[in-house]
């Protein structure tokens, strides 16, 4: 049984039966001028539109850049507002500061401390005991000279979900009291196709998602950058070439991830609330069986703002390899499948990283495809 599908999910059948033909009759460069071509181009758009309305982006021609999947989109929010300012460090500007916390996930630490190292003033936020950020701390963090807060939508070992629309909206009054612009990047890689997501109701400037999260395909996933209204979010690219994706993503058009990654998008934006319901059903129902028959466990992350889809438990003396025996016939994660076998940072943000041997700790991902009788074995 497959409950690891915070480290990634199968592909939706019907995701898959729109990204067949593209391997055998719409296969033409996106940016050749002529029919196959063409064809090929006018998939790439239905795609960046269905990503556009997942997010409630308004502009999917210039809000809505395609990647190989979140790290890269969260790469590429951080490091071009860090480049394109520290480069003007000798013309006497002011270091920018960007804000984060301890709980994100390696790829957002790791853009940040590689702005650090290129002169970026770095803050890094402590999650309270549920892995939780409030606006409160986010707004005390900030100083005359932040340029950018990022933050995960949801913990992907623990599932708590940070309150993003209020920490967005304290962000954008701050802004206004202090004549400062301050962007709000967001990775909604475990959140997008499964809770709403609404950039403007949010307050965010960027988003990044991974197609592979939501039953779409690995390899493939977008930046939203805002281009609306006043902010006009400016985005340097990671690396150049051919100039596609506006020249922000140099490189031939993924057409057949990109095709996958629409519809999965569209089949989450019909299914989403449906989906969400079930599974917080089925999360539940685990979380209060196991709690009822075992005495020495304790549930990780917020027990009520949290992933619909995640469980995360520590066994306490239970060893790992006897959990693993145990539950031989169910694939899990015993920490983030990003990390491999090293001890989780997050638990240790939260203080729950056990220090004993014989303690055992397991996360569990849902899915779409996620049967009743499966929770219920």
């Amino acid at each position: 049984v497959y409950f690891d599908n915070h480290a990634t999910t199968a592909v939706d059948p019907r995701v898959l039966a729109v990204m067949l033909p593209t391997f055998s009759e719409t296969y033409g460069n996106p940016e050749s001028g002529h029919p196959f071509g063409w064809s090929a181009r006018l998939l790439v758009e239905q795609a960046r539109a269905q990503v556009a309305i997942l997010v409630g982006a308004t502009d999917p021609s210039k809000e809505i850049v395609f990647t190989a999947g979140a790290t890269e989109s969260i790469h590429l929010a951080i490091s071009s507002q860090t480049a394109s300012l520290t480069a003007h460090q000798t013309l006497g500007t002011v270091r920018p500061h960007i804000i984060t916390a301890n709980t994100e996930h390696h790829a957002t630490l790791e853009a940040c401390a590689a702005a650090e190292r290129a002169g970026a003033d770095l803050t890094i936020l402590q999650a309270d005991k549920d892995g939780l950020i409030t606006p409160e701390q986010v707004i005390a963090a900030v100083k005359p000279n932040t340029t950018l807060v990022t933050l995960m939508h949801a913990n992907n070992e623990i599932g708590t979900i940070h309150p993003i629309a209020k920490i967005g909206k304290a962000l954008r009054a701050h802004g206004k009291a202090h004549q400062q612009e301050i962007l709000f990047h967001v990775d909604a890689a475990q959140t997008a196709g499964k809770h709403e997501i609404n950039v403007d109701d949010m307050s965010i400037d960027l988003l990044s998602l991974s197609a592979h999260k939501f039953h779409g395909p690995k390899g493939v996933g977008a930046l939203y950058v805002r281009h609306t209204g006043k902010r006009f979010v400016r985005i340097t690219p990671l690396f150049t070439g051919g100039g596609q994706e506006r020249g922000l993503r140099s490189g031939t058009l993924n057409v057949s991830g990109i095709v996958g990654l629409g519809h999965a998008s569209e089949l989450a934006a019909d299914e989403h609330y449906a989906d969400r319901a079930r599974l917080t059903g089925l999360r539940n129902l685990i979380i209060t069986e196991v709690e009822s028959k075992l005495k020495d466990v304790k549930l990780n992350g917020h027990r009520t703002e949290r992933l619909c889809n995640n469980i995360n438990f520590t066994f306490k003396g239970v060893e790992q390899d006897q959990l693993m025996f145990a539950l031989k016939d169910f694939a899990y994660s015993a920490a983030s499948a990003c990390v491999g076998p090293t001890q989780s940072h997050v638990l240790a943000a939260i203080g729950a990283a056990s220090q004993s041997p014989t303690d055992a700790t397991i996360r569990i991902g849902l899915s779409r495809l996620t049967k009743a009788e499966e929770v219920s074995s």
